[in-house]
């Protein structure tokens, strides 16, 4: 079986590899996300402009951890540092939280829910351990 955390990377590289289709894949019908900048948008959105308004050169995904809510249901925490370009302006800042939801749908994961907050202080605010 495919770990949630792995699942997560293959969103982060249909993003590097501007690939709409993986993503939409991906993501169940009902996907929201919030962005860092407190923007609410849908899968379709996500869909249609990631691959046009996204340029990320890199990315790295530290500190993750999950909660099982329920057999179908997985709460995936992590630090994200990411590199590249948003609407051709380099992405600031860089350091990130994301929390994203990942649900079991008629027998495949699927991301349902994604939210990105900015964090200023960089790796100054990481726990100690990472899992």
């Amino acid at each position: 079986m495919t770990s949630i955390l792995e699942l997560e990377h293959s969103v982060w590289r249909a993003v590097m590899d501007n690939d709409g289709d993986r993503l939409a894949a991906l993501f169940s019908d009902d996907y929201m996300e919030v962005t860092a900048d407190g923007k609410r948008v849908s899968r379709d959105s996500i869909v249609e402009n990631s691959p046009v308004v996204d340029a990320i050169e890199s990315y790295q995904i530290t500190h993750a951890t999950t909660v099982e809510l329920s057999p179908d249901i997985i709460i995936l925490s992590y630090h994200l540092n990411l590199h590249g370009l948003l609407h051709g302006e380099p992405i600031e800042p860089p350091n990130r939280w994301v929390t994203s939801i990942w649900k079991l749908d008629e027998g495949t994961w699927r991301c349902c829910f994604f939210q990105q907050t900015a964090s200023y202080s960089g790796s100054d605010n990481l726990p100690a351990s990472q899992n």
